[in-house]
């Protein structure tokens, strides 16, 4: 077997592989081991894996100047439709016809509708009229 030398290797990762061998009750050297050929093993199976696909493609770097006039252009639309809601709230006189039309149709339904209901109050007392009249005795015909 061979012996190897790290050098460089930072501080806080040499005490995290202390902890890990303390709590898997390994020497310092045992755990390292089992780390290198863990980490050997594992890209191993990767590479096996993954044979015959593509490498993954690395994102492009997020592009900021096309972000800003994306940002512009929505604020452009935004400032757009704030403008025409202003223009409709000030009105205009097709508006102001339509308002009208509309106007004159909702009396004319609630006219109608009036109207309904007071046909159907005079249904229900003819109703209630019939209904308390006694009955009209049936004609006899009497036999000679």
């Amino acid at each position: 077997m061979a012996d190897i030398t790290i050098q460089g290797l930072e501080d806080a990762i040499l005490e995290r592989i202390r902890k890990r061998a303390g709590s898997n009750h390994r020497s310092l050297e045992e755990e390292i081991k089992d780390i290198l050929t863990w980490g050997v093993e594992y890209i191993e199976r990767i590479q096996t894996l993954t044979v015959g696909m593509e490498p993954m493609k690395m994102p492009k770097p997020f592009d900021y100047a096309a972000q800003d006039e994306s940002l512009k252009e929505a604020r452009a639309f935004r400032e757009h439709i704030r403008k025409e809601h202003e223009e409709y709230e000030q009105g205009t006189p097709e508006r102001e016809a339509e308002e009208k039309e509309w106007e004159a149709e909702k009396q004319k339904l609630e006219s109608q509708n009036r109207q309904w209901e007071a046909e159907k109050k005079q249904r229900e007392e003819n109703m209630r009229k019939w209904s308390d009249e006694p009955p009209s005795p049936e004609p006899t015909i009497e036999k000679v």
